[in-house]
């Protein structure tokens, strides 16, 4: 795999009352997720990877539709269940034009089973 030509801050968690939790009720809602920031390009392909445990791993894709500075993936209870209870790392790449253009540095947080 290339290496990254650039480092991208860590991603950062969206509509949550802690920097650092997501609540059981604010999975539930719908409306939480993390947020990747850096120079976003339309076509960019985002990728955020979050391992729970360093077992339990997935990755929440997308296409970027406009130029923006931050993009963002919410959590949905049926798709994301098995996070809860458990501390997540996450981290995002971004391929543009086929190439890897960058990886962000890892962020830890906690989705709350209760």
């Amino acid at each position: 795999m290339d290496s990254p030509s650039a480092i991208f801050e860590k991603p950062s968690l969206i509509r949550t009352l802690s920097p650092t939790i997501i609540t059981h009720d604010e999975l539930l809602g719908g409306d939480s997720g993390v947020k990747a920031t850096y120079p976003g390009k339309t076509g960019d392909k985002l990728s955020f990877y979050l391992v729970a445990d360093d077992t339990y791993t997935i990755t929440k894709e997308q296409i970027n539709l406009s130029d923006r500075p931050d993009y963002a993936k919410t959590f949905d209870y049926a798709l994301d269940w098995e996070f809860m209870g458990k501390q997540i790392c996450v981290f995002f790449e971004v391929i543009r034009d086929s190439k890897l253009l960058g990886r962000s540095k890892g962020f830890s947080f906690t989705i709350l089973d209760k």
